[in-house]
Formats: structure tokens, sequence, C-alpha cells
């Protein structure tokens, strides 16, 4: 049985034995986890089309133009909170890059982030790996940030002393 939880709620089910593994970028806390590195998993930055801080950057979701984030220093950043891994990863990066300042709003959801800049209300980030979760890809355009391309470890995450099924090696 595949099941979606948020990410900061994953260490805990394994703990409690109420999942076998998860799929997840680093958590807080892995004393008592085990992992094994999947790939590093790029962070794109995601703009409404319509956005004339990107007119005439060419750009696809397939190779995404990289993109000095200065540039958005006037926009509204919609992200996850720091309690959230992506979040905390995305606060360092706007410490790294000077942005701390920039306007934020933080919500819980990844898909209602990407639902807003399609709808104009600003830009976020998105690992690389939800895109296929996202509707309305002509009205977004994406783009890498930083050098090398901003990004987080994506996790195979387990139970220390758990047996890993094969059926579940096989998934990953």
């Amino acid at each position: 049985v595949v099941r979606e939880y948020y990410s900061n709620q994953l260490p805990e089910l394994l703990l409690e034995g109420k999942i076998d593994f998860a799929l997840m970028n680093s958590p807080n806390n892995m004393d008592e986890l085990v992992y094994d590195m999947i790939c590093h998993e790029r962070m794109l930055l995601v703009v409404n089309r319509e956005n004339p801080l990107i007119q005439g950057m060419k750009t696809s979701v397939e190779h995404p133009s990289p993109i000095d984030l200065q540039r958005m220093k006037g926009e509204r950043f919609i992200l996850l909170p720091r309690e959230h891994v992506m979040g905390q990863a995305m606060e360092n990066l706007f410490v790294k890059q000077n942005m701390s300042a920039a306007e934020k709003l933080f919500i819980t959801s990844s898909t209602t982030a990407v639902n807003l800049v399609s709808a104009g209300f600003g830009v976020t980030f998105l690992p690389e790996g939800g895109i296929r979760q996202v509707s309305h890809l002509e009205r977004l355009a994406f783009f890498t940030v930083d050098d090398p391309p901003f990004s987080v470890p994506l996790l195979f995450l387990y139970k220390k002393n758990a047996v890993v099924s094969p059926q579940a090696r096989d998934f990953i």
C-alpha cells in the first residue's frame, strides 16, 4: 500500500512502525533511522509565464534555464514553513543569496503554492520530481537557481535494524 503524508510526519510514522519506509528529503532527526541516498533532486524556481521579469527568457520543463534569484527580489515568494525539510532548505538558500528580506507567504502544500503561482500570486520552488503532479504547465516557467543548482537529497529512509522487503527495494 502506497500512502502520501506530509514529510514532517514520516520519521515519526517510521519510528512507530506504521510505515515500512519513506521517500523524502533529509528529516531533522535521524537518530533511530537509516537512509540510502537516491539522488540530489533539483529545486526549481516556478514563475508564472506572464511575469514581466522573465519575458524573453528561454526555458522549458525539460531544460530549465539558470536565473539569478536577485532578479526576483520584488516578488512574493510562496514557501513551505521551516517545520518542513524543504522549508529549511529554502530558508538556507535565501540567507545564502541575501534574500532574507523578501516578501514571503508560508503555506503547507507545494501543490497549493504552484497553483497560486499559476494564478499569478507569486513565485515558488518545487522539487523536480514534483512536476509530474503539476496542472497548468502551460502557465508556468521553470528555472534553476544558484551554482551548482539548488538541490536537496532524496532519501530512502527506514528504521534502524528493520528488514526492508524485496518489494520495497523493487519499488525504489
